[in-house]
């Protein structure tokens, strides 16, 4: 779980556009943040992962991150653009559907916010 100074850490990389490393799932995720939000009672993250244990993923994709599940957050120093990763997400998914393929990702809210 993420402790407070690392949660004001996390709320400035959103704000900044900053790529953070996050502990997830006994692995090392380096995410760009985007959002976070309540469901059902949790908290959440909205992030793309930019790399999984120092891996790039297959391709780019929004995704949905408990906060109790993050742990020992870690400012990267690089910056994102959210709305061009959010264009590249939306083409990769568009090209998705096209092939038969249905999305899981609500690219509207983040894009709002």
């Amino acid at each position: 779980m993420l402790s407070d100074r690392e949660m004001l850490a996390l709320g400035n990389a959103i704000e900044r556009q900053v790529l953070t490393s996050v502990a997830y799932n006994r692995g090392r995720s380096i995410l760009a943040p985007l959002q976070l939000f309540s469901e059902g009672g949790e908290a959440f993250l909205k992030a793309v992962t930019v790399a999984r244990d120092g891996v790039e993923p297959k391709r780019l994709k929004l995704g949905k991150f408990k906060l109790v599940a993050l742990s020992d957050l870690h400012l990267v120093g690089s910056e994102f653009s959210a709305a061009a990763l959010l264009r590249r997400i939306e083409a990769i998914e568009a090209a998705r559907a096209r092939a038969g393929y249905r999305s899981r990702a609500n690219l509207t809210t983040v894009a709002s916010a």
